[in-house]
């Protein structure tokens, strides 16, 4: 928990809203991966509530900064972050627990899946590093794909209407 309430604080410059932020995402990433993971062991991978859990999410945060005076850009900067952890860590909780379904499906022992897992988890993280930054710097450059930056502004402007004290569907 330290080091990610290190990058909130550069954040947020606030060492309050840098400790209450990583709290937030302490607590809603343990409970929404929660619900994320049960939702798709019951039904499917197709039904991760991924957005609303986010949307959730950004919520929460946005409240507890303006609460205790993180507003402006920093406390969008550090509402944003502790959503975006969050959003990962419900899509991997999915993710895992639509495997491990699957593994003991297919007669796995849960043990095997869980080290199956943790190595498939450290090695795609070091794999897929580098096309990831490569695909971000060429959406960057294109002005092709509207749609994804459309839906990343309108996530910033909730925040920032909610930090700035201002409606920003008005």
């Amino acid at each position: 928990m330290v080091p990610i309430t290190f990058v909130y604080y550069l954040f947020s410059n606030s060492l309050i809203g840098a400790l209450l932020a990583a709290v937030i995402m302490m607590i809603t990433g343990f409970l929404f991966s929660g619900v994320g993971g049960w939702l798709v062991g019951l039904v499917g991978g197709s039904n991760q509530p991924i957005p609303g859990l986010a949307l959730s999410t950004l919520i929460v945060a946005a409240l507890v900064m303006v609460g205790i005076g993180v507003v402006g850009l920093s406390g969008v900067a550090a509402v944003l972050a502790v959503a975006a952890v969050v959003c990962c860590a419900t899509a991997m909780a999915g993710d895992m627990i639509q495997d491990l379904k699957v593994g003991h499906l297919i007669g796995g022992t849960p043990w095997k899946m869980e080290v199956a897992e943790v190595i498939s988890t450290v090695i795609v993280s070091f794999v897929l590093v580098f096309p990831i930054i490569n695909f971000s710097r060429r959406q960057h450059r294109s002005q092709r794909n509207r749609n994804w930056r459309h839906r990343a502004s309108c996530a910033a402007s909730r925040t920032d209407g909610a930090t700035r004290h201002r409606n920003c569907w008005r």
